[in-house]
């Protein structure tokens, strides 16, 4: 479980907006992201699905950084769903079964859902 953890707090500085509001998305959702690591039927997954979230994280951050456009929240549903149809393929689930097990903010459930 110490594999999914924000790896890019050594890269921000106190005065990074974007990364406060990273933390601000991961707070609001990490409690329903160590209960995805912890669904896991396959022990083995665990760290291909670590690798995979991470890397996920990075792209969030990157985005946040590149995309004004994007809102945190859309942002952050790009990175669940995303992680969720991954999960899902480990797990030999469907994508919507397998966001359904978990209790993330209702104001993703249209955009997560959609992406499936």
């Amino acid at each position: 479980m110490d594999n999914i953890v924000p790896e890019y707090e050594f890269r921000s500085n106190a005065s990074d907006i974007y990364f406060g509001r990273f933390l601000l998305q991961w707070n609001i959702c990490s409690r329903q992201i160590i209960l995805m690591l912890l669904s896991m039927k396959d022990t083995e997954f665990e760290t291909i699905f670590c690798d995979y979230f991470n890397e996920q994280i990075e792209k969030y951050y990157q985005r946040k950084k590149t995309d004004l456009k994007i809102s945190d929240w859309d942002n952050l549903a790009i990175v669940i769903s995303k992680s969720i149809v991954f999960l899902s393929k480990l797990n030999n689930t469907s994508p919507l079964d397998e966001y359904h097990k978990y209790k993330f903010p209702e104001r993703l459930d249209n955009s997560v859902i959609s992406s499936f």
